[in-house]
């Protein structure tokens, strides 16, 4: 990578790519499970060699649907974006920084997964689903288990968009 101001590494052209714009997707494609770690808080999706490339596909496809348009009703420090299938397609820094996740494995996770009662999210994602939003108060768990206390607004925007605005609730 000639011209490059720094020494070449994965992580150091990903941060590059991020700072020059941060709605560009950065996806990393690597044979190493173990290039992971080094790459987890600057990549937004990190495919594997061998796995389904439709999982690239959908996951590109995602990334830059959400990222070329926008909804005033979503601007805030915490928000994340889901598929009907209650799978995260894409956050906001906040969002990582409040759940203690890079943003590529949020991408791996469902709602379920950072629920703290997960056997509530299937009526709340449905009511929400048929009502198009859905506000109120839940709790979440953070990577280490902990749980956080939230104040979320819902929306089904008319273009398809499922997405969410959170408000953590200060002790």
């Amino acid at each position: 990578m000639r011209g490059l101001p720094f020494r070449y590494s994965p992580s150091k052209v990903c941060a590059a790519i991020k700072q020059t714009n941060r709605r560009t997707p950065v996806i990393m494609l690597t044979a190493y499970s173990s290039a992971f770690a080094a790459v987890s808080k600057v990549v937004d999706a990190f495919i594997e060699k061998g796995q389904d490339p439709t999982v690239l596909l959908r996951r590109l496809e995602s990334l830059i649907n959400l990222r070329s348009h926008i909804h005033p009703e979503l601007r805030s420090e915490y928000v994340i974006f889901a598929d009907s299938s209650r799978h995260y397609l894409d956050c906001s820094d906040g969002v990582c920084q409040l759940l203690g996740y890079s943003r590529a494995e949020i991408l791996n996770l469902s709602v379920e997964d950072i629920s703290y009662r997960s056997q509530d999210v299937i009526t709340l994602f449905d009511e929400y689903r048929q009502r198009g939003k859905l506000d109120g108060e839940y709790v979440l768990r953070h990577k280490n288990g902990q749980p956080i206390r939230i104040t979320y607004r819902s929306f089904v925007f008319p273009d398809g968009c499922m997405a969410a605005v959170w408000q953590p609730i200060k002790k």
